[in-house]
């Protein structure tokens, strides 16, 4: 009789009591929440950042400063679909938040409050995400254009 093999999965998930003993090792998490931590009931509203703390916002004002400069510089405005585009310029991103909504994203600007990153498709959401949590680790100067709702269809990062 051959061997099985190692290489491949087996076709048919386990069932009967080898299910069970799987379900009994795997459902549990191997920490607990964070002491303090509350749970938040599911309203089905859109959730948002809070304000930062004083304290908060003294430590995130501690981040050092990226050295990098490029030579471009951003539109002062722009008009999009019918909404009118405002250009920020020279702000400091000193928080991040989102949660486990799609494209729910949002950048905390230095001096302006929270503000929305655009959530027009995924990939956006990411791509400016990504540029908010490298200028917030960097603590660069930021340039970006204000859409209508006050969301951030554009970040340039220094």
């Amino acid at each position: 009789m051959a061997a099985k093999s190692t290489t491949q999965p087996d076709k048919n998930p386990p069932t009967g009591e080898e299910a069970e003993s799987y379900a009994q090792r795997g459902a549990q998490p191997l920490e607990g929440p964070p002491e303090g931590a509350s749970a938040v009931a599911v309203t089905g509203e859109e959730a948002a950042p809070q304000e930062y703390s004083a304290e908060e916002a003294t430590m995130a004002a501690a981040a050092g400063a990226g050295d990098a400069q490029p030579s471009a510089v951003p539109p002062e405005q722009t008009f999009g679909d019918g909404g009118y585009a405002a250009w920020q310029n020279n702000k400091r991103i000193d928080g991040l938040w989102c949660n486990n909504a799609n494209r729910n994203s949002w950048v905390h600007v230095v001096g302006v409050g929270w503000r929305k990153l655009a959530n027009n498709s995924d990939s956006a959401v990411v791509a400016l995400t990504i540029l908010g949590a490298h200028a917030r680790e960097k603590n660069a100067p930021v340039n970006y254009s204000e859409e209508t709702g006050n969301q951030i269809a554009q970040i340039y990062v220094w």
